[in-house]
């Protein structure tokens, strides 16, 4: 039986690094432009100037961020990117061209870092669902569901990667972080990661209701978790010939964000998304049945 993607895909080589060495005025679209004139196309840019600050952790128990009172003298990070490039060929020229101090721009010299992983093959088939709904809870009989934790109101993406495996919700929040040895806070904006395979899911419902689609997952465990700092990041991507999935910026693992441990302690899932999605979601759950269930 032919899975959901297999017409028409083709294998690409994307390659990724972080550049470092410009200075705080940069933004993404600048720095985009220079690289895919001086040395080849670029795919995505996304421009840092935030981290986890030195000595803290997320507090999940502060959940008013609006009311605290912030610390903002930590240290700062310097300006740094991650480059999606869309060939070896790029890569390798601004890798060269960094490391003979030929790289520079407004007058400051650019290095570029690869690290371990940096090129990636895979196929161009990647499902996106746009600014859904997600709720985590407990079906009761028939047509209820007991909320334990419900996503934020926009912004919440939902993936499925052919290439690995997996599924994801992608979305972003302030979050208040800890110092170790001190009552002070930071609150700082975070992108965060739930992700599961596809082989963990049990059962799938799907349904409408008066004014969107709804899918009903069921778990046989917990998802994994990820945070990554995301205060003042600016991506710009100029061209999108595929969804590209955005891993440039590595992710940390961290504990339930949820309070009572909503998902350690429930393994349903319900999303809600807008009738636009269609035929996209018919052909995504068909491939999701073949490979969980």
């Amino acid at each position: 039986m032919r899975s959901l993607g297999t017409e028409g895909r083709k294998k690409i080589v994307i390659t990724q690094g972080s550049i470092h060495g410009f200075n705080e005025r940069v933004n993404a679209e600048e720095l985009t432009n220079f690289l895919a004139n001086e040395m080849g196309v670029v795919l995505r840019c996304r421009l840092k100037t935030s981290w986890t600050p030195r000595e803290s952790y997320p507090n999940f128990n502060v959940t008013d961020t609006e009311s605290i009172q912030r610390a903002d003298d930590y240290e700062k990070v310097a300006p740094h990117s991650f480059v999606h490039f869309a060939s070896f060929e790029a890569t390798t020229t601004t890798l060269k061209a960094g490391g003979r101090s030929e790289l520079v721009f407004n007058k400051k010299p650019l290095v570029l870092n690869l690290g371990p992983g940096n090129s990636l093959q895979r196929t161009t088939y990647l499902c996106k669902l746009s600014d859904v709904g997600v709720e985590i809870g407990t079906p009761v009989g028939r047509d209820e569901f007991l909320i334990g934790w419900q996503g934020p109101k926009t912004g919440v993406d939902f993936l499925v990667d052919l290439f690995d495996g997996t599924c994801k919700f992608l979305f972003t929040r302030e979050t208040a972080f800890s110092f170790k040895g001190t009552t002070k806070l930071a609150v700082i904006k975070c992108n965060f990661k739930v992700e599961f395979l596809v082989r963990d899911i049990t059962d799938i419902k799907r349904y409408n209701d008066m004014s969107s689609l709804v899918v009903l997952f069921h778990l046989d465990s917990s998802p994994h978790l990820f945070y990554r700092t995301a205060e003042d990041d600016d991506v710009y991507e100029p061209s999108r010939p595929f969804v590209l999935l955005n891993e440039d910026d590595p992710w940390i693992r961290t504990t339930d964000f949820t309070l009572g441990g909503v998902i350690g302690l429930c393994n349903s899932y319900r999303i809600c998304m807008s009738p636009c999605f269609g035929v996209i979601l018919e052909k995504t759950l068909n491939y999701l049945k073949q490979l969980a269930i």
